[in-house]
């Protein structure tokens, strides 16, 4: 089972089973571990109620993330211990998403989001997003994820794996909810966090250009990174001119909360465009400057 399939293992329900094995040594039986995850209740007429689906797909997702290890009788944490916070979660599942390859099922999570990075570009905006079904959504990603010599019927992404995969990109950092118009990628939250994490230096300016090579590694399904070069060659599209809309706007956005400098420099021979914005003054970028102020952000 892949993790998008195990659609009741969400993001806190995997959280919570690392903790729990690591408040026990790191190791449980399967019996005990169950017994944690679902413990029975009895209703008013005495009937004892045991619900074991959605500990089963919490495991199962853990299990596809490799965060936990099986044998014949117990579950353990693969490293020595479990984050210890739900950001720290998050990043070790982001690191892990982002390392996979092309094979792994649990590729399509991020696969789909570099689709509609892409899209938001085609579409010139993010109205779309507010008209489309799930259905639709997921017949146009499966469409043009599908490898060029495939010649089954068989599909990456379907409409049942949507919310779960919506819950995780906003575990991620890349989605946000807005309460009457629907779901919207932003990558504001995750951008300030692999910037800090990366070996970029702070209050020091830095061209665009290698700022944008280390988002491209660390954050694969944004410009011109791994992943979402490769959704372009199953399409047979090109990028675009421009940072994508996507990146732009997290961008702008860290920059009016005073974590980060997007700078232009009038003797610079490299510029780098952003998006187009008419609302904000902020087009072309020739450096970037990381302030210490980017761990608050």
């Amino acid at each position: 089972m892949s993790l998008l399939s195990a659609t009741q293992g969400s993001p806190e329900r995997v959280w919570s089973l690392l903790r729990l094995l690591d408040a026990h040594g790191g190791t449980l039986s399967r019996e005990e571990l169950l017994i944690w995850l679902n413990p029975e209740f009895t209703r008013r007429e005495g009937t004892s109620i045991s619900q074991l689906s959605a500990a089963n797909q919490t495991i199962q997702a853990a299990l596809s993330l490799d965060l936990i290890t099986a044998d014949a009788k117990n579950y353990s944490l693969t490293g020595t211990n479990a984050p210890q916070t739900f950001l720290e979660f998050a990043d070790v599942v982001h690191e892990r998403l982002c390392n996979t390859d092309e094979g792994d099922p649990d590729r399509v999570l991020l696969d789909a989001y570099a689709w509609v990075v892409l899209k938001i570009e085609r579409e010139e905006g993010f109205g779309w997003l507010t008209s489309w079904r799930n259905s639709r959504l997921a017949d146009e990603v499966n469409h043009d994820l599908r490898a060029a010599d495939q010649v089954d019927d068989s599909r990456k992404f379907n409409d049942t794996k949507i919310p779960s995969w919506r819950a995780w990109l906003a575990a991620l950092g890349l989605q946000v909810e807005l309460p009457t118009s629907g779901h919207y990628p932003y990558i504001a939250e995750r951008l300030a966090r692999e910037l800090l994490a990366s070996d970029l230096p702070l209050e020091r300016e830095l061209p665009a250009k290698q700022v944008l090579e280390v988002i491209a590694h660390r954050m694969p399904y944004v410009d011109d990174g791994k992943f979402m070069k490769e959704v372009l060659a199953r399409k047979g599209d090109t990028p675009p001119r421009h940072l994508s809309r996507v990146l732009s706007v997290s961008l702008r956005d860290l920059q009016e909360e005073g974590v980060l400098v997007v700078g232009v420099r009038g003797d610079s021979s490299e510029m780098v465009q952003l998006a187009p914005d008419r609302f904000h003054k902020t087009s072309t970028a020739s450096f970037f400057l990381l302030k210490k102020e980017l761990a608050r952000a």
